[in-house]
């Protein structure tokens, strides 16, 4: 990965450990961005009172969509994916079928 690149990529990993840790959450890049696979996998440890989540973290200049979100998906398996745009929203997102989302809309479902 060029030099430019791999900063950018660590300036918006530790943007969204700022923001997952301003809401309660302990967050860590892991080491070489999750090279070395295993324990170490994905961009962002995020431990909460529910458990620990693996995050993808991506930056894009202009969003590119859902080709962009499968094609990550497919090549970086991870609990959450963290997408960032140079403007507008951010955005958090999970698979449909995964025990994740199925966790989190029993909680939505609970009214809390």
């Amino acid at each position: 990965m060029a030099t430019s690149q791999r900063r950018k990529g660590s300036y918006h990993e530790k943007w969204w450990c700022k923001w997952f840790e301003d809401k309660g959450c302990a967050a860590k890049r892991q080491p070489l961005s999750g090279q070395l696979g295993g324990e170490h996998g994905g961009d962002i440890k995020i431990q909460s009172k529910v458990g620990g989540l693996v995050a993808e973290s991506k930056y894009q200049t202009e969003g590119r969509g859902f080709s962009f979100l499968t094609k990550t998906h497919n090549e970086q398996q991870a609990d959450i994916y963290l997408l960032k745009q140079k403007k507008g929203p951010s955005f958090i997102v999970m698979e449909a079928n995964s025990s994740l989302a199925e966790r989190f809309v029993r909680w939505l479902g609970r009214g809390v």
